[in-house]
């Protein structure tokens, strides 16, 4: 297993085998970017609405990983955004 830090005092447990190798850098950046989303308040509640753009490039950068990334953490910003701003009634 490994330990990923995800921000505000979580972290995730990953079993490597999980994530497939051709997709492994791009959850790498993924995960290293926790910390570097939008957001707004609204009301009571903050709603995330993307990542910062400056911050992805600069991190698949310092990670050194193939630009082409940058499309995989689109999807999987995507899919996050959601699920990230799922609101409890």
């Amino acid at each position: 297993m490994i330990d990923l830090d995800a921000g505000d005092d979580d972290t995730v447990e990953i079993d490597p085998s999980e994530v497939w190798s051709i997709n492994w850098d791009s959850f790498r950046v993924f995960v290293a970017l926790a910390t570097q989303w939008r957001a707004v308040g609204v009301g009571r509640v903050i709603l995330r609405t993307g990542l910062r753009y400056d911050e992805v490039d600069r991190m698949i950068e310092r990670m050194g990983v193939d630009r082409a990334v940058f499309w995989d953490v689109q999807v999987m910003e995507a899919v996050a955004l959601p699920i990230l701003n799922e609101v409890d009634e």
